[in-house]
């Protein structure tokens, strides 16, 4: 098992669940549509979460839900130390410090978690996958591609 296929099935089998911003769900929706291999592992994470996110509504407040353009602090170890990211869409250029692609597969698992959430797992090998959503901090509009943008 890659570690691709591993991740989906990280996420598939947490019982976790996923709150998406209408914006980002349009976005994705149109990156999965031009994907070239629809049988890719980050695609199929990505699809996943489309297909059983809950959308939400611009006016409606995203406080603690990880979306594009928010810087994420989490930790990949119960007892260890806390690393951030801000995730970004693929084609966002420059990259900002610590920007990290939804079609990383790391930030296709961050995207639509909720503060708070964890994820706990064994790998294949039998090594312990630990994930919890320490803190996000809001969307900044400047992370986000003006490419995405404009397209809104």
């Amino acid at each position: 098992m890659s570690e691709l296929d591993w991740l989906l099935a990280i996420q598939e089998n947490s019982k976790a669940y996923f709150i998406l911003a209408r914006r980002d769900y349009e976005h994705l929706r149109d990156l999965l549509d031009a994907w070239p291999a629809e049988d890719h592992p980050v695609r199929r994470v990505l699809a996943a979460k489309l297909r059983s996110g809950v959308v939400c509504d611009p006016d409606q407040e995203l406080d603690g839900v990880v979306t594009v353009g928010s810087r994420v602090d989490y930790r990949r170890a119960s007892s260890g130390e806390i690393e951030s990211c801000l995730l970004v869409y693929p084609d966002t250029h420059p990259m900002p410090a610590g920007g990290l692609s939804v079609t990383d597969p790391f930030g296709a698992l961050l995207l639509a978690m909720v503060q708070g959430q964890k994820i706990q797992h064994s790998a294949p090998s039998g090594a312990p996958f630990f994930l919890q959503i320490e803190k996000v901090h809001p969307a900044q509009e400047k992370a986000i591609s003006s490419a995405s943008v404009a397209a809104d």
